[in-house]
């Protein structure tokens, strides 16, 4: 399979340079037209969804979530927001090198058996 270039990376902004990066979104920001970007991220994406719904599109699956929810974006997965309707949604974004190689896995698991589960 071709690799899928011209996909944007993104990385932590500079001005974190702990390597940790949060962010909180409700109904009050206006200006969501970047979540609906096709992009990647160089980093952990730890997602916890306080309240309300959405759907992205993770690896070129269809997701959806309702109520509380709570999932992770792994390095160098290829995700876009479709949609977000009354959602409160934290994120709290982790420097890949932060993470011990021996420990990635526990990451990586979950993520294999819920997409099993979908």
């Amino acid at each position: 399979m071709k690799p899928l270039t011209g996909i944007p990376t993104h990385t932590i902004p500079q001005l974190e340079h702990e390597g940790i990066f949060m962010r909180y979104f409700d109904e009050t920001i206006t200006d969501r037209n970047y979540l609906q970007l096709v992009h990647r991220d160089d980093f952990y994406l730890l997602v916890y969804q306080e309240r309300g719904r959405s759907g992205l599109f993770v690896d070129f699956q269809e997701l959806s979530f309702e109520g509380p929810a709570a999932f992770i974006i792994l390095p160098g997965q290829i995700h876009y927001g479709l949609s977000s309707q009354q959602s409160a949604v934290f994120l709290v974004a982790i420097n890949r090198h932060l993470i011990n190689e021996q420990y990635q896995s526990l990451f990586i698991r979950p993520w294999e058996i819920f997409s099993q589960c979908h």
